[in-house]
């Protein structure tokens, strides 16, 4: 039982030896390419949202050029007319120019003098708002405004200067422009489903509408969002307005503090990286699944090595121990056999005299001097017994026909047989090829399985006598099987040890399968026993019985010619 845990043991630590082997290394594999891949697909969008940052950039900085210049091409008109605002001029270039919701121009006191759009431009007190003193001051102004549309909506105001010719700053010339016409230069940018482009002040407004949820235009991210903003949490990966997580790459347009913002989800951009994750992931799986199952196999396969050599080791074992056991009671049993020998021989024939007398002088005890005739009888009988048990001689290398012995003997114990009840069942293979061993001993150790096997069937059954050749083995095997009641498995090892018997006291010496073992071990063959017992736990009709088998070496093709050849000679 602990052989058998510790080889379960075993097994279970090679499985697992094997999966740690083979399946460590794919798993760092398939991690060093997951990694690899995401860094690829990593530089491949950034490399891509860089692209399109920098181009919406030169796009923005291109359209808020082009209004400057539009603004100083207005300041120039109203100069050439010597400092009077041309009102067509004024209407035709907001006609022209749709983008903008007001065109202005403003004296150096802050005075309104002329303007386009609908609504008020502004509250009062123009001179001292931070865009007119810089154009006042001869510096252009660009920056944003909040819309008199909503506190929520911001616009883009631009100022320049409006000198005379002799550099004296007369007013401010200014537009004001939506961030939506800025923003609508960007939405044809395409950065899948989840990209988008916006822009941010320094405060943390949306100057223009997001894509991906519109309507954010003039909103203020919270503080604690807007803190962290531009703080990566992974390799050029942020948290963006929406608490999600997404690759990034933003830009400070110039001569400003807005912020050119492009971005995609991350789960957008490692979908496929993901995808390829869970292809690996599978396949790894996969992959230890099929390991662990050979690992099982190939585990079985070594333990059933281990077991298989582990009980040959065993048999080995006991058939040594029974070698020194036949050894040992060979030496003394044929020393009590030729010390009882001659005592019963000098018996036996003075019994035998005394008979031959008795027979005319005293005729009463006839009976009685035949009792003591078959009981000496009996015990030289035992004692040859010990002396074929102890012979090294009878061993001689001979040949002999297996199916011809066993048939002989077989039709001798027919009319017993028949008398108990018991049925004969012959399975002989034809062609059976010869043996090695002598008849007579083959013949004396067929005749003790048999003979056990009929009285261990004492209300009838069938004995069972079956030979067939196993040529990669070179054997021959013979099995002789009872339908008796079986031999109980604590006492089946014991069956070949000498003077064991389960008969009854005085029907038994014990001798008859020891001497069988020592027969067929000399002749280079092999004995074992297999039995089946009812039990407690058996089924009503569950059979049992005991089956010998016997295993003798058989003549090559070559020699049996050669052994058939001399025979014929002989003949």
């Amino acid at each position: 039982m602990q052989q058998k845990m510790s080889l379960e043991k075993l097994r279970v630590n090679l499985i697992i030896i094997l999966i740690l082997i083979s399946s460590v290394p794919l798993v760092l594999f398939a991690i060093v390419v997951y990694r690899k891949e995401a860094d690829l697909v990593r530089k491949k969008v950034l490399s891509h949202l860089k692209s399109i940052v920098a181009q919406n950039s030169l796009m923005v900085d291109e359209f808020r050029l082009e209004r400057m210049r539009d603004l100083s091409l207005l300041a120039a008109t109203i100069e050439a007319h010597g400092g009077e605002c041309d009102r067509i001029h004024l209407k035709l270039m907001h006609k022209d120019r749709t983008i903008y919701k007001h065109i202005f121009f403003a004296d150096k006191e802050g005075r309104i003098r002329c303007k386009t759009g609908k609504g008020h431009l502004f509250e009062r007190g123009l001179v001292n708002q931070a865009w007119f003193k810089a154009a006042a001051k001869g510096k252009p102004f660009m920056g944003e405004l909040t819309s008199r549309e909503g506190k929520d909506r911001y616009d883009l105001l631009l100022s320049v200067p409006v000198r005379m010719a002799n550099g004296t700053t007369i007013g401010v010339a200014g537009a004001i422009v939506d961030f939506d016409n800025i923003a609508s230069i960007m939405k044809n940018t395409g950065i899948g489903q989840t990209g988008e482009i916006y822009i941010l002040n320094k405060d943390g407004v949306f100057l223009t509408s997001t894509q991906v949820e519109e309507g954010r235009s003039g909103e203020r991210m919270e503080p604690e969002l807007f803190a962290g903003y531009f703080k990566e949490v992974g390799p050029n990966e942020y948290i963006d307005y929406r608490g999600k997580k997404v690759v990034r790459v933003f830009k400070k347009l110039s001569d400003s503090n807005w912020y050119l913002v492009g971005e995609q989800d991350a789960t957008e951009v490692f979908k496929d990286v993901a995808n390829l994750r869970n292809l690996f992931a599978g396949f790894v799986v996969l992959l230890i699944a099929l390991i662990t199952l050979i690992g099982y196999l190939i585990s079985r396969k070594i333990v059933h090595l281990l077991k298989s050599a582990y009980e040959q080791k065993k048999e080995l074992e006991i058939q040594v121990i029974q070698k020194d056991k036949l050894a040992s009671m060979g030496l003394l049993t044929a020393g009590i056999a030729h010390e009882l020998n001659t005592p019963l021989a000098s018996a036996l024939l003075y019994t035998q005299m005394l008979k031959e007398d008795a027979r005319s002088t005293w005729p009463v005890a006839l009976e009685k001097l035949s009792s003591i005739e078959g009981e000496i009888k009996r015990g030289s009988k035992i004692v040859k017994n010990l002396l074929d048990f102890s012979r090294q001689s009878q061993t001689d290398t001979v040949t002999t026909d297996v199916n011809e012995v066993l048939g002989k003997l077989l039709d001798i114990s027919e009319q017993l047989c028949s008398d108990r009840g018991i049925e004969i069942k012959r399975t002989f293979e034809k062609k059976l090829p010869l043996v090695k061993g002598n008849a007579n001993i083959l013949h004396q150790v067929f005749m003790n399985i048999v003979a056990n096997a009929v009285d261990a069937m004492e209300k009838g059954g069938t004995l069972s006598v079956l030979t067939r050749h196993i040529a990669s083995l070179h054997k021959t095997v013979i099995e002789i099987q009872d339908t008796g009641t079986g031999i109980p498995e604590e006492l089946l090892g014991d069956v070949f040890d000498p003077f064991f018997t389960t008969k009854p006291s005085g029907e038994g010496t014990g001798l008859g399968l020891a001497i069988s073992y020592s027969m067929v071990r000399k002749m280079g063959g092999n004995i074992r026993a297999t039995s089946t017992c009812a039990t407690e736990n058996s089924y009503p009709y569950q059979p049992t019985g005991t089956t010998f088998t016997i295993e003798l070496p058989a003549l090559d093709d070559d020699t049996q010619s050669t052994v058939k050849e001399r025979m014929v000679k002989t003949q």
